[in-house]
């Protein structure tokens, strides 16, 4: 087997094979990707409502409350159509 072989086979070449594929992602793709319409849509409507992307639940946006009341407005409107019955 050759010396290349035997290297991407050992667990350090896969590591750093891995490390590689996601560099190259990370600095190349995601940028690209990040260029699109319907990318730069999405980030407009996030900016344009405020909302921030990293929260982790959605409690943590300020109108979670109208959230939740309407909901529950829902849910007390059709039941079944929730809980199947």
């Amino acid at each position: 087997m050759s010396s290349l072989g035997k290297l991407l086979i050992s667990p350090w070449g896969r590591l750093s094979g891995c490390l590689i594929v996601i560099a190259v992602i990370w600095g190349v793709v995601l940028p690209q990707v990040a260029t699109w319409p319907v990318v730069q849509k999405r980030k407009a409507m996030v900016e344009k409502y405020q909302i921030d992307p990293g929260a982790l639940f959605y409690t943590d946006h300020e109108s979670h409350l109208e959230i939740i009341a309407e909901n529950d407005r829902r849910l007390k409107a059709n039941p079944a159509r929730y809980w199947g019955k």
